[in-house]
């Protein structure tokens, strides 16, 4: 595996034979100390204990439930397109758990989905693997090195107008936000900006950076998925999933329209807004939401923008050409690239272009195989629907997530299914 994919890979399988991922000196904690903190959070034992992640380590037929809105067209071609949006190519779903008298009972992300998304359809899919798999997914936000590889190896395909546009674009982001930049990489190490004033600069930054909307949600989302003790949690954790609900309930809060479009871009709530909407999901975690922010903001944001060759507590993104973050910072421009290069007129599309947003400041299947490493989330990032949204299959900055992705690769058998109370596709 290149080591650019390898790095954005998080490995469930073993927490003690895990290696630090590599990250910048001058780092107030470590990988190790993070991951320590995690899985000693209330609901930390699903990042590696969950439904999803035991059943992909079995090798067992994995079942699994992907709703869409182009049944017919599915039907018609006898294919399902993967998403081409941060988890690179994936198809996303939620898994489902076979019950002791038959059927299969949706997982807390599937029944949202069903009480949320009545206008869509529902296929239910069964994946074989040729053996058991290694619970491994994709963490989205630490896809930047990936993404620059691909720019640099594919950009003769853009006009040289539309790469000098993009370029520019990513370059007058960086110089609009570089000093909000370069506190974060002082928090990262060690130095403790008041609360709110640090989440106040952070949501003012997110419209001139919109990769930091991805990074602050995804934050949030992994500090009320692995903290929350409410009644449904506590339901969720029972079956082995962490309750996906709870982001959900964020998300569609802080930006109105989130239901109509999920953009993450425009998730900035300032401090004062983030304790308010933080205590409507789960009022015991609103007093810590902010100091959790700021810490695992900062040292994310350190170890996914700046390689690991650099010193996080003397570099500076301010005054810098394109060609020297390329080297410093892989990481952070690859996000920006790829988001810019999403806003392109001619960047193919599966929705609408009505419906794409435009950049507001200066400047963004057939038969398939279950496979953890895939494209999350998460994503932090497709989600394993068992753990953190976050970012990929299992995700954010490492936890499991969400909706699990699935690659195109055949696998020995994949199969509509049927389930009590679901629509079934053949």
């Amino acid at each position: 595996m290149h080591a650019d994919w390898d790095n954005a890979h998080t490995d469930y399988s073993d927490h003690s034979a895990s290696k630090d991922r590599p990250v910048p000196a001058g780092l107030a904690e470590s990988e190790s100390a993070w991951q320590q903190r995690l899985d000693r959070a209330p609901n930390g034992w699903l990042l590696r204990g969950n439904a999803m992640v035991q059943a992909l380590a079995a090798g067992h037929p994995v079942h699994l439930m992907h709703t869409t809105v182009a049944l017919d067209a599915i039907r018609t071609s006898g294919h399902l397109l993967a998403s081409s949006g941060c988890l690179v190519a994936a198809l996303y779903c939620a898994p489902l758990t076979p019950e002791p008298g038959g059927g299969l009972r949706p997982h807390n992300l599937g029944t949202y989905l069903l009480d949320t998304k009545r206008h869509t359809r529902t296929l239910v899919l069964e994946v074989t693997p040729d053996r058991p798999v290694p619970p491994k997914g994709i963490d989205y936000l630490r896809l930047g090195a990936v993404h620059l590889r691909t720019y640099l190896t594919h950009r003769n395909f853009l006009t040289p107008t539309e790469d000098e546009q993009l370029r520019h674009a990513a370059l007058a982001r960086i110089r609009a936000t570089g000093p909000f930049l370069d506190l974060l990489l002082a928090n990262a190490c060690g130095l403790r900006t008041p609360e709110a004033e640090f989440v106040d600069r952070l949501s003012a930054a997110v419209p001139q950076f919109p990769f930091l909307g991805y990074l602050y949600f995804e934050v949030l989302s992994e500090y009320l998925m692995l903290h929350s003790s409410t009644t449904e949690t506590k339901r969720c954790a029972e079956a082995g999933e962490l309750n996906n609900r709870l982001y959900k309930q964020l998300a569609h809060s802080a930006v109105e329209g989130m239901d109509r479009l999920f953009d993450l871009s425009r998730f900035n709530p300032r401090h004062d807004r983030l304790v308010e909407l933080v205590e409507q999901v789960d009022p015991t975690l609103a007093p810590g939401a902010a100091r959790y922010a700021r810490a695992r903001l900062a040292h994310l944001f350190a170890g996914i923008a700046l390689h690991p060759s650099q010193d996080a507590a003397t570099f500076s993104f301010q005054q810098r050409s394109f060609e020297e973050l390329a080297t410093a910072a892989p990481g952070l421009l690859g996000q920006l690239l790829f988001r810019e290069l999403r806003v392109i007129d001619r960047y193919p599309s599966s929705t609408s272009r009505s419906n794409r947003r435009k950049p507001s400041k200066p400047g963004p299947t057939g038969t398939t195989r279950a496979s953890l490493s895939r494209s999350t989330g998460r994503s932090r990032r497709a989600r394993s629907a068992s753990t953190p949204p976050t970012r990929g299959l299992v995700s954010p900055s490492g936890s499991p997530n969400a909706a699990s992705a699935v690659s195109s690769t055949p696998s020995k058998s994949s199969t509509s299914h049927p389930i009590p109370g679901l629509p079934t596709s053949t």
